[in-house]
């Protein structure tokens, strides 16, 4: 009987993958064949989940911007002007070790969305609900 596996979770798994590989040896090491090496699985079963390594890469990048939002909600608990601003400040800014890290995917992925319409999008989208944010806070 063939292996039950959870799509959703698999996903995630390549996701985070792609953000160690990005945060570790950049995005341009970041190919198919590195992020399958990075899980153990064959390169041919990442294209399963991901048809290419732009959607592999906008991935790893929304799973940055999910992670700072939870990050962000955690800490903000009543907070409100200025000290929430800083609270937000403090989740974006690389001053940490896993904020950092993150930025290692956020930089090289906003370099490229600057020159990729769909990955320009997600940047858009993110960037604008983190406005709204900033902007329901003051």
């Amino acid at each position: 009987m063939p292996k039950q596996v959870d799509h959703a979770q698999r996903r995630a798994e390549i996701a985070n993958a792609a953000w160690r590989v990005i945060a570790e040896r950049g995005i341009d090491a970041a190919t198919m064949r590195a992020i399958a090496d990075e899980m153990g699985m064959a390169n041919g079963a990442l294209k399963h989940y991901f048809p290419g390594k732009n959607a592999v890469i906008r991935t790893a990048f929304t799973r940055v911007v999910d992670n700072t939002d939870a990050r962000v909600r955690d800490r903000l608990g009543d907070a409100t002007g200025l000290a929430a601003l800083r609270v937000f400040c403090h989740e974006v800014m690389p001053v940490e070790d896993v904020t950092r890290q993150e930025a290692r995917v956020v930089l090289p992925f906003w370099q490229r969305a600057l020159a990729d319409a769909e990955l320009e999008s997600v940047y858009d989208a993110a960037m604008a609900a983190w406005r709204e944010r900033i902007g329901g806070v003051l």
